[in-house]
């Protein structure tokens, strides 16, 4: 019913904490659905220390790079993510349409071949990110290196 709500007349929501809600991945889906409805003022979303896992949240990075919306503050720490949604969120991170100033990845096991691929999406000239927090990821020197 939330969801809904984002594409109604006169719903100007900035800011969603959905951290530690039993929050899933159908959710995922229909937070993803709710934007499609219209222009959302949405700037900060949390769903951090949800059982999400990659393929859900793939999905959902890959919907910031095809609907222009103001989303600037993304958390989705400790989500069971791991290397393999990485392309996804470089995709995302790539886009024109993708607003995205800081994205916090932290207590995920993305490890040195996930810091490796994000670091690649960092680079590209259309990238607006200005902090990333990687925290507990797994990552060792060589992954700092990226």
């Amino acid at each position: 019913m939330l969801c809904n709500a984002f594409g109604l007349p006169g719903c100007q929501l900035e800011k969603l904490n959905l951290a530690r809600c039993g929050f899933t991945s159908e959710g995922c889906r229909w937070v993803a659905g709710g934007f499609s409805f219209g222009p959302t003022f949405l700037k900060q979303l949390d769903i951090s220390r949800n059982h999400l896992g990659d393929s859900d949240v793939a999905a959902f990075f890959l919907f910031l790079k095809t609907i222009r919306f103001s989303l600037e503050t993304l958390r989705v720490s400790d989500c069971k993510l791991t290397e393999r949604c990485c392309p996804e969120l470089v995709e995302a991170l790539s886009s024109k349409l993708t607003n995205l100033k800081e994205l916090d990845l932290s207590r995920n096991e993305l490890g040195d071949s996930g810091v490796k691929t994000i670091c690649m999406g960092l680079t590209s000239t259309t990238c607006k990110l200005e902090r990333l927090f990687l925290r507990c990821c797994g990552i060792t020197a060589e992954g700092c290196s990226s």
